[in-house]
């Protein structure tokens, strides 16, 4: 466990130092480009809990703080929520409920032109609360309770409910949650993006999209990151240039989705990307996305191996394997497990071919067939000078003998039968068999024996 969490460090050190990027963000015009983000229910928040958040970069101020919507679902009977800037740089957060309105402006001009900066607004039943790069601007004491708005849209960059009131700059990584977040929760996250979404996000825009100020003409949809489905529509905006499109945004860390993969197989393990693992340890793979939060997929993964080697003294073989599960079996009946015979060793009372399939959890292989033969027993038979190759092998599999042999079986490790053939010129077309280990039984009269082979 301390190897695994010593590699997640470094893992982890390596990916956030040498991934701060300046990502993508959308630019308003502050003439008539806006965002629909339709209306749905995850996005019609009520009650005494809420949060909006977002990287800004103002070009210009309108004389009202309450002309540059940022964030906006309002309706004109006084429902809904808001998050506002201008008049000089300050900043404003308003709700609705159902009566008259209650907002928040800033004191002073606590915003700056041509700079990103990080603005939030929060609301927590009892105050309402302003933060700039992380820092409490204002707050305001408040018991109200905030109610929706079925009649519009929610906006960014303009007002659903009084049009015209656009907001001029780009906007990057918005947030809007059914939550209070508190100032050390802003903190922690605003300097990088978010990849495992908690419940209570409703809409996430990264805005990582398109060629910044390149031609993006066909980019019309600004994707929701929360997986709630509010995707929004793209309105007048010119798609081309360095304003009203996909421009440079923020820097920001890009987010990691980390998952961890424990397991314990047989000789080998792929990965996802296609990388075989085959010895015991922790290691990662890294799965790039274009939109941001990449996935760190980290195996801790343990290669179980069985030795399949046995040997044979007489009528007795025995396996070398001296931990491992046993289950002797007969070559010449389709591998068939021999009841009872689930000892380290088999004493052959019947001449024929012996195998035994040993097992070690679920990794389970298959030693080379043994022949007996009670009434003339000898170490070796003509059929042990057989060679196959190329092994592993693609196309064609050879089989080199002192003879020319009558017939091929294939079967898989766990002693499936794969294939019955008649040999030609002793070659095997392995053309059509999966990727895998097999086992090639080959046969001269009425002597028989095994050898591996990998079919790559």
């Amino acid at each position: 466990m301390n190897l695994y969490k010593n590699f997640l460090f470094v893992l982890f050190s390596i990916v956030i130092s040498g991934n701060l990027n300046s990502q993508n963000a959308l630019n308003f015009d502050g003439t008539n480009d806006y965002v629909n983000l339709g209306n749905s229910s995850s996005i019609n928040i009520t009650g005494t809990a809420l949060t909006m958040e977002a990287w800004i970069y103002p070009t210009s101020w309108k004389s009202q703080v309450w002309q540059g919507n940022i964030i906006s679902k309002e309706s004109a009977v006084g429902t809904g929520y808001m998050l506002r800037a201008g008049s000089g740089g300050r900043l404003n957060i308003n709700i609705g409920s159902g009566g008259p309105w209650n907002e928040l402006t800033s004191s002073s001009a606590v915003l700056t032109l041509n700079t990103w900066q990080h603005v939030a607004a929060t609301y927590d039943g009892s105050y309402l609360r302003l933060y700039v790069n992380g820092v409490l601007t204002d707050s305001l004491a408040k018991t109200v309770s905030i109610v929706g708005t079925v009649s519009n849209n929610l906006y960014l960059g303009e007002s659903p409910a009084y049009p015209g009131r656009y907001f001029p700059g780009a906007v990057d990584e918005v947030r809007i949650w059914n939550v209070t977040r508190t100032k050390a929760e802003i903190v922690a996250d605003m300097n990088k993006e978010i990849c495992n979404i908690p419940s209570s996000l409703k809409g996430y825009y990264t805005c990582n999209q398109g060629i910044p100020s390149g031609i993006n003409t066909g980019v019309t949809v600004l994707n929701d990151a929360s997986g709630n489905g509010n995707n929004g529509i793209l309105t007048n905006f010119s798609l081309s240039g360095s304003t009203s499109n996909w421009v440079s945004g923020t820097t920001v860390t890009p987010g990691v989705r980390t998952t961890l993969f424990t397991d314990t197989v047989c000789s080998s393990y792929t990965t996802p990307s296609g990388r075989i693992i085959t010895t015991t340890g922790v290691t990662a793979d890294t799965l790039s996305s274009a939109l941001g939060c990449d996935s760190l997929l980290v195996f801790d993964i343990t290669i179980s191996s069985v030795d399949d080697s046995v040997y044979r003294v007489g009528p007795r073989i025995t396996s070398i394997d001296t931990w491992a599960d046993h289950q002797w079996v007969r070559c010449d009946s389709g591998f068939a497990p021999i009841v009872g015979e689930n000892n380290r060793f088999i004493i052959a009372n019947q001449p024929g071919d012996y195998a035994v399939i040993v097992g070690r959890g679920n990794c389970k292989d298959t030693s080379e067939c043994v022949s007996i033969s009670l009434t003339s027993i000898t170490e070796h038979h003509p059929l042990s000078k057989v060679f196959i190759y190329p092994n592993p092998v693609m196309d064609v599999l050879k089989i080199e003998a002192q003879f020319s042999l009558k017939e091929i079986t294939i079967y898989s490790l766990n002693g499936t039968l794969v294939s019955k053939q008649r040999m030609k010129n002793n070659q095997l077309n392995c053309q059509w068999l999966n990727p895998g280990i097999y086992i090639a039984e080959v046969n001269f009269g009425t002597k028989k024996t095994r050898i591996k082979f990998v079919k790559q």
